[in-house]
């Protein structure tokens, strides 16, 4: 539930932590390596690197 009020509250500055763990690929500032150890789902982590 938590997830999903997290999903639909992005207008408010909310951010799920796969998509924290992205922001944190995308420039750089950790390897995918260690998102992946982080995410309590790496899948999901993966598809949202692939679509961004």
């Amino acid at each position: 539930q938590i997830d999903l009020v997290i999903e639909t509250s992005v207008q408010e500055g909310m951010l799920t932590l796969n998509r924290a763990l992205v922001d944190l690929v995308k420039k750089k500032a950790i390897s995918l390596e260690n998102a992946e150890l982080y995410s309590l789902n790496p899948s999901e982590l993966r598809i949202l690197l692939e679509r961004s």
